[in-house]
């Protein structure tokens, strides 16, 4: 059978209306639906905050102080030859991500330990690769002909500026570690109460008697 063959149409059935119909001009009522609720409530006490891992406000205080910071003015960057104002307090010794442990994360925070540097110093010491090629070759006429053939992170940590975390087998101490500034002739100490003792680059530095400054 084919469907040309059928005789009997399909017979439609009609519409049943379920309820009264809308009365002209009057809207749709909504009915309640599902109540919203006021959802999760955010207490300041469950808000986690970003791990401070930067020195006090005290060691901030001798650190800027040190790089004659006044209520009127920044300071100026440490760093040698340079007279633009401070912008960043670097770390000398990385702090790491999230910040250290135990003993070490007070030390690394220390005066000592950090160093107050413009935009410019800061990126050539953490980011040499991305550094001013003004400022890279500021740091290589330091060193005169060894300044020449040396990477410039070698050249930031051999003025002090980066520190690696031991140095002939022992805990690097920042308060022993000589660093070249802007505070005078040839190489420092930075102590722990914001103040510099003059000093002398160790024999087997590529500095040592050269009188760089």
């Amino acid at each position: 059978m084919t469907f040309g063959d059928r005789k009997k149409p399909l017979k439609r059935t009609g519409f049943k209306s379920r309820g009264k119909p809308l009365a002209p001009g009057k809207p749709l009522k909504r009915s309640g639906g599902l109540a919203r609720t006021g959802g999760l409530a955010r207490s300041a006490s469950t808000v986690k905050r970003p791990k401070d891992t930067g020195p006090t406000g005290k060691v901030k205080d001798l650190v800027d102080g040190r790089a004659g910071a006044t209520t009127t003015h920044p300071g100026v960057c440490e760093f040698v030859g340079c007279g633009r104002k401070r912008a960043d307090r670097h770390h000398r010794l990385n702090r790491k991500m999230g910040g250290r442990d135990g003993d070490m994360a007070v030390k690394v925070n220390g005066a000592e330990w950090l160093v107050d540097l413009c935009d410019g110093h800061h990126a050539l010491v953490t980011r040499p690769d991305r550094a001013d090629a003004a400022l890279v070759a500021e740091v290589r006429a330091i060193f005169g002909d060894y300044g020449r053939s040396a990477t410039v992170r070698v050249l930031v940590e051999l003025l002090g500026y980066v520190l690696r975390e031991q140095v002939e087998g022992r805990p690097v101490d920042a308060a022993k570690t000589e660093i070249l500034t802007r505070h005078r002739v040839g190489p420092i100490l930075l102590n722990a109460d914001g103040s510099i003792t003059e000093t002398e680059w160790p024999p087997g530095h590529p500095l040592h008697s050269s009188g760089a400054q």
